[in-house]
């Protein structure tokens, strides 16, 4: 094999390894947004339910 057939072939696997790290980049990212909405959504839930509480202790109070 050639000094220049070698340097394509380290060229071509450096580009797949940047390919590839670019590729767990993008998953990653779209785990952690996926991770953070759910989030928002439990955030949104919990505070739902800590407003029923309160309704339903004021309601406990009154009577």
């Amino acid at each position: 094999m050639s000094g220049l057939m070698v340097m394509e072939k380290k060229r071509d696997l450096l580009q797949k390894k940047l390919d590839l790290d670019l590729h767990m980049e993008n998953a990653m990212k779209l785990k952690i947004n996926r991770e953070f909405e759910e989030l928002k959504h439990i955030e949104v839930s919990l505070e739902r339910l800590l407003e029923q509480k309160r309704s339903a202790e004021q309601l406990e109070i009154r009577h």
